[in-house]
């Protein structure tokens, strides 16, 4: 009789560890997002023209996360502007990501937000055609000398 509870107790047990799976979640193998480019430039004061990030290999999705910083401020309000440029199927896209003031945006708000808004945007997704580019450019304003900036761009294929 006590063999026969000890084993329907280690039974019991084992049910209940193993009966307590999610039917809900399939059994597939974790993929991460890939890193396929990088970009990382520092001590920046002039405009950069538009430099490819990644001659797209395959067609898919693909996110885009950069972080821009003023390293130094001046007094005169100096906008920098991250642009982005890629194909979908439909032909080239372009997009105003963010930007950067030397004034406005000291410690602790010196890095880039789209908009007028003073939103923070650092990710963008795409759809990116096989073959074509996937670009950036800095575009300065020309109101005077302006301060220094960092840019910093990951590129990873979702899908």
């Amino acid at each position: 009789m006590y063999k026969t509870l000890c084993v329907t107790a280690i039974l019991l047990g084992l049910f209940a560890l193993t009966g307590s799976k999610s039917v809900a979640v399939p059994n597939a193998a974790f993929s991460s997002p890939l890193i396929v480019a990088k970009v990382m430039l520092t001590n920046q004061t002039e405009a950069l023209p538009a430099t490819t990030v990644l001659t797209v290999p395959q067609t898919g999705i693909y996110r885009i996360s950069a972080y821009m910083i003023t390293t130094s401020s001046t007094s005169v309000d100096h906008y920098k502007y991250l642009n982005l440029s890629w194909s979908d199927e439909a032909g080239a896209e372009s997009n105003y990501y963010f930007l950067v003031t030397d004034a406005v945006d000291g410690p602790p708000s010196a890095y880039g937000f789209g908009g007028f808004g003073g939103t923070p945007e650092n990710n963008f997704t795409v759809r990116a055609v096989a073959g074509t580019p996937i670009a950036y450019s800095v575009t300065v304003d020309g109101y005077g000398p302006g301060g220094t900036y960092d840019l910093f761009i990951v590129v990873e294929r979702l899908i």
